[in-house]
């Protein structure tokens, strides 16, 4: 805090304990890097710490739905970089490397879209086992993958949704 900052509140507060919050926030010098001074810093770190926190849409919370798998997909090549170039018309565009700031030859150059990484979808690949049903032909039940036998030399089988496949003659073979 400048020493001028310091004589200022000393005159309008009688202890330490009685300076204003926001007062004393604005009198601190900056964080390193930053705009506002330690106080400030630490409070709205805080704040979006609990805003996310408390965000039941956060991509990071239980609630949002993503497994540990799509997590670290979309830890390891998510950037709001890579969600511009998805969506440019452009192949060969470029974005600056920390899209947040101006972008400059030294600091924050542009990248080639195609240097960014792309999602890896296959976390989200999703595998469903075809429900195994029964068959029901002239009302006798045939099991899943069991013959169903139509006639002495004509059987179907019994395939996926309980469906009977056409009739199969194993002993006849038909030629054009």
């Amino acid at each position: 805090m400048p020493r001028q900052a310091v004589h200022a509140l000393s005159k309008a507060y009688a202890r330490v304990e009685d300076v204003d919050l926001f007062v004393g926030g604005l009198a601190e010098y900056p964080v390193s890097g930053g705009l506002v001074g330690p106080t400030f810093a630490c409070l709205i770190g805080y704040q979006f710490f609990n805003l996310r926190r408390g965000d039941r849409f956060w991509y990071e919370n239980v609630d949002a739905g993503f497994s540990s798998s799509q997590l670290r997909a979309i830890r390891s090549s998510s950037s709001l970089g890579r969600v511009l170039c998805d969506n440019l018309d452009e192949k060969n565009e470029r974005v600056p490397a920390s899209v947040f700031h101006r972008p400059a030859q030294k600091g924050n150059p542009l990248v080639p879209c195609n240097h960014l990484t792309p999602l890896d979808l296959a976390p989200w690949k999703e595998y469903h086992s075809k429900e195994l049903v029964d068959c029901e032909y002239l009302g006798h039940t045939y099991a899943y993958g069991r013959p169903v036998h139509v006639s002495h030399c004509l059987s179907c089988r019994c395939h996926d949704g309980g469906l009977v496949t056409p009739p199969q003659f194993p002993s006849v073979y038909l030629h054009n």
